[in-house]
């Protein structure tokens, strides 16, 4: 991963992405920059958090981190050929 003018950015098929992370606070969901701690945006939903990456990216390709029972999963959303497909 490397810092862009601030910004978390991992490169994926050879496109530099943003990365963020969602977490579970209060009942509901809350995005961040990958290594933030301000909120981004706060959601009853992960949709909408997810929506707002691909808005505020301009399409150009995210990576939302997040926990679940196995881990740390990946999601990889906008920018992404079908080649790249593989790591989802």
């Amino acid at each position: 991963m490397e810092q862009v003018a601030g910004l978390n950015r991992e490169t994926a098929g050879g496109f530099s992405m943003d990365v963020f992370r969602v977490e579970s606070e209060d009942g509901g969901w809350v995005l961040y920059k990958a290594h933030g701690y301000k909120p981004v945006m706060r959601a009853d939903c992960q949709a909408d958090l997810i929506q707002h990456v691909q808005v505020i990216t301009g399409g150009k390709g995210a990576v939302i981190r997040f926990w679940a029972q196995a881990g740390v999963r990946e999601l990889r959303v906008g920018g992404v050929g079908v080649d790249d497909a593989w790591g989802l």
